[in-house]
């Protein structure tokens, strides 16, 4: 018999997420590790498993690919059930809670299912929940891990340290998952220019910038990092003093990096995701269809069937440049030379 009382002892954690919501998981997988050690094995994503690796040293995983998911990503292919069967689990956590999910582990032989999903795959599971609609997104994977034991002190998972590097480049990363979750570009690009002249500012670029956009940042000398990978993506960001961007998965990256960040708001709710801590500074417009508290987004979810994009449109260069200058005053980040 293993040691919490099922005959096999491995754990595995089911985590088939984007880079925002890999790290939303951090704090519940760190409470998994501290209750049941090196029997934990995460299966993930191969850009998921690079985010684990940078505050989760030692756990193993196994590395499932997105194209083992046919149907638009929605069904899980035999090779994918095979991996989860190569871990022989005892106790599957499944953070993903998606029909993804729900055609991996059906068929598993684990003794205990817990997790989260569509109530018409409760009975796959042995403990099932139903997916919380509160805030914050963190909270819904700890509510899995509730399942498991008592959470204590829950709020100290949740916070990174942020260390101050006062020297080093302003970043500003212009993209995000959707256009209706993007800041106009060219206030981005004016708004580097502003920050340039007292600090060193830079952009960072996946093959998205067009080549009049290089070129005006360029002109103001304002340097360009191409970031074409994850691992591109972290080395960069580990340079910095401070990251702007919209509501993406970069931020959060930065989050558990310990740096600072400033983020623009528009059709999502920074109550479900803003990272914790005094150091994680926001701004919105906040319009008559703005997303409700509580809500996480607004009633054209989250601007997929907005005209217009009103709540980014009408916050003003002047606006995020004021509070982001502000917010740097506070953090101590120093003047060129």
């Amino acid at each position: 018999v293993a040691s919490y009382g099922i005959e096999n002892p491995n754990l595995a954690v089911i985590s088939l997420h984007k880079l925002g919501d890999t790290v939303f998981t951090i704090p519940s997988i760190k409470l998994l590790v501290n209750k049941y050690g090196n029997k934990i094995i995460i299966l993930c994503y191969p850009e998921s498993k690079k985010i684990y690796e940078l505050v989760l040293p030692g756990i193993k995983y196994q590395v499932v690919k997105k194209e083992e998911f046919k149907i638009g990503g929605r069904i899980a292919s035999r090779k994918a059930r095979q991996l989860l069967k190569k871990i022989k689990p005892g106790i599957i956590v499944d953070f993903t809670g998606s029909i993804a999910s729900a055609s991996l582990i059906f068929n598993s032989k684990a003794t205990k299912i817990v997790g989260f999903n569509k109530i018409y795959f409760r009975k796959i599971y042995s403990s099932y929940i139903s997916k919380r609609i509160r805030p914050h997104l963190i909270d819904m994977y700890l509510d899995v891990v509730g399942i498991l034991f008592p959470l204590t002190n829950v709020e100290l998972e949740k916070e990174y340290q942020v260390k101050i590097t006062e020297q080093a480049p302003i970043l500003i990363y212009p993209f995000a998952g959707s256009r209706a979750k993007e800041w106009n570009i060219n206030k981005y690009i004016e708004l580097s220019k502003i920050l340039n002249q007292s600090y060193n500012c830079s952009f960072i670029d996946n093959n998205l910038l067009t080549n009049e956009s290089k070129k005006e940042l360029i002109d103001n000398k304002i340097t360009i990092y191409q970031s074409e990978t994850i691992d591109d993506l972290i080395s960069i960001l580990k340079k910095c003093s401070l990251l702007i961007s919209n509501d993406s998965g970069p931020i959060y990256i930065a989050n558990i990096l310990n740096k600072p960040t400033f983020t623009i708001y528009g059709p999502t709710n920074p109550e479900f995701s803003l990272p914790y801590g005094k150091y994680n500074r926001m701004i919105r417009k906040k319009l008559n269809c703005s997303p409700e508290s509580g809500k996480q987004y607004c009633f054209t979810k989250a601007g997929l069937y907005c005209p217009s994009y009103e709540c980014m449109n009408q916050l003003s260069l002047n606006e995020v440049k004021n509070s982001i200058l502000t917010f740097i005053n506070e953090i101590g980040i120093k003047t060129k030379e």
